[in-house]
């Protein structure tokens, strides 16, 4: 039999998805965190996406074009990753944290101890992991009687209302 505070855990992140679904919490990062290298949800290759045919196309320029196309060409290619690239690493880290951070306990529970992940209440307060109490938003926001979880019927909810008949 599971334990049951894993599963009133995996219940309240199921119920903390919800939310962040329905716009009633909003789920941010906090951008300093997103480099280091022990942030649970990176993946380095995101940024060798970018990184590999940059340097590519400047070795190509050096070697073919000579040193001041080279230069110019590694210049527009620190510009390119700087503005695009980043952008790109940051948004496919962000879907990752909502894709894979709240659909896993384990995955949730060691991003919101390694930090940067900021959640924020329909107040505008502002939750950060690990100083803050997710599951004390997630209780306040979304009571056991009223909680949706992905489009189901809460089963602790069901199971209260069932009883009180």
């Amino acid at each position: 039999m599971p334990d049951p505070a894993s599963l009133d855990e995996a219940l309240l992140l199921s119920r903390l998805d919800a939310l962040v679904r329905s716009g009633q919490v909003r789920l941010a990062i906090d951008r300093s965190k997103l480099s280091h290298i022990d942030f649970p949800l990176a993946v380095e290759a995101d940024a060798n996406r970018w990184i590999y045919p940059l340097v590519a196309v400047t070795g190509l320029a050096f070697w073919q074009a000579g040193p001041t196309a080279g230069v110019a060409v590694l210049g527009a290619s620190l510009f390119i990753y700087f503005t695009l690239g980043r952008r790109d690493v940051v948004r496919r880290l962000d879907r990752r944290i909502r894709e894979r951070g709240l659909a896993s306990v384990d995955t949730w529970r060691r991003l919101w101890r390694f930090g940067g992940v900021i959640l924020t209440g329909p107040d505008g307060t502002e939750h950060r992991g690990p100083a803050d109490s997710w599951m004390q938003l997630v209780r306040e926001l979304a009571p056991p009687k009223t909680a949706m979880t992905s489009g189901r019927v809460d089963p602790v909810s069901e199971s209260q209302s069932n009883s009180n008949t």
